[in-house]
């Protein structure tokens, strides 16, 4: 049977939800991932309040306490999630945003039991070109390297990049 249904979130009435993603480690750990939106009195959203919120759970533990990952500056919009984690416990969200007028592919990692370290963008050419890169998805293997896809500008080219343990894109 399923477990009882939990609010991993804790979002106001006067706040809105973008799409979650949710990992899981080989040891039984959990972390999820979502974006948030205030809304204004008149029910529209406050693009200029949205912060990229995640929440983990170690194995057999309780949720811990709400992180926010990212808090994007005004007029930037945050558009899609993924998370995955490695065998240590190890997480990696990667996310599409508009931070350079045009929507770039972000990266964070967040080592066991430690904070979101800052955001690189993934994807290579011109930031913020007008096109959008969307699509994004992540996966990490035994080794621990992070294996990010998205779909480039244009919409008719996937493109991938990895990253080592030690950092290194390639």
């Amino acid at each position: 049977p399923w477990s009882p249904a939990i609010w991993v979130n804790a979002s106001s009435p006067n706040e809105t939800l973008g799409n979650s993603s949710m990992a899981v480690s080989a040891g039984g750990a959990i972390c999820a991932i979502w974006p948030e939106y205030t809304i204004n009195p008149d029910q529209s959203l406050d693009y200029d309040h949205k912060v990229l919120q995640t929440r983990c759970r170690p194995s057999d533990l309780e949720w811990g306490e709400i992180e926010t990952l990212y808090d994007a500056p005004s007029g930037v919009n945050l558009w899609e999630t993924d998370i995955a984690m490695d065998d240590a416990d190890n997480a990696y969200a990667v996310w599409s945003e508009d931070r350079d007028s045009g929507c770039d592919v972000y990266f964070s990692h967040r080592p066991s039991g430690g904070t979101w370290q800052p955001s690189v963008r993934v994807n290579d050419g011109d930031p913020g070109t007008a096109s959008c890169s969307y699509g994004v998805s992540i996966a990490v293997d035994a080794s621990g390297s992070a294996h990010v896809l998205w779909l480039a500008p244009g919409r008719d080219h996937v493109r991938y990049r990895s990253r080592t343990p030690a950092g290194a894109w390639q």
